[in-house]
């Protein structure tokens, strides 16, 4: 059996750097753990550690991550981390109103009663504009933790 040397497994870690992505199922801390496994034992500078880690990462991730021009490995760790953070707090919102929209087409068209839906039998126009409120409302929050956490990410890049 053949043993490879030092500078062969160098090699090869380094090829999996550069070869290294991450699958669409797939959470930034798994890719931030594979990352640090890759890195250990090899001497490669704090900037080519955030090129690799960031070449990794999904288009869309990694767009954001390079606008916030991180200069060590932490900071475009936290970066990827807060955006998934961001993104599934969106997807999540996204699909209670979904449903909430669903439920009011149904109840239009008259496939199912208003008393189904919980909204005590308000009229179709006031559930209409409850439910536009409560998206608002929803919007405009997550419109202020996104601007407080842009702001978080430039204070600790400062």
């Amino acid at each position: 059996m053949k043993r490879y040397a030092t500078k062969d497994r160098t090699w090869v870690k380094r090829q999996r750097l550069i070869t290294q992505r991450q699958g669409s199922n797939e959470l930034p801390s798994y890719c931030i753990n594979v990352m640090h496994e890759l890195l250990s034992g090899l001497y490669i500078g704090e900037v080519d550690m955030v090129a690799y880690f960031v070449e990794g990462l999904l288009p869309s991730m990694k767009i954001e991550v390079l606008k916030k021009m991180s200069e060590t490995l932490l900071e475009a760790e936290e970066c990827a981390r807060t955006l998934d953070s961001i993104d599934n707090r969106v997807r999540q919102t996204g699909q209670n109103s979904q449903i909430e929209r669903l439920v009011n087409a149904l109840v239009i068209n008259g496939q199912v009663p208003a008393a189904l839906t919980g909204t005590n039998f308000q009229p179709v126009d006031q559930q209409l504009q409850s439910i536009n409120t409560k998206l608002d409302v929803l919007a405009s929050r997550l419109e202020g933790e996104r601007r407080n956490m842009s702001m978080n990410l430039k204070r600790l890049s400062v």
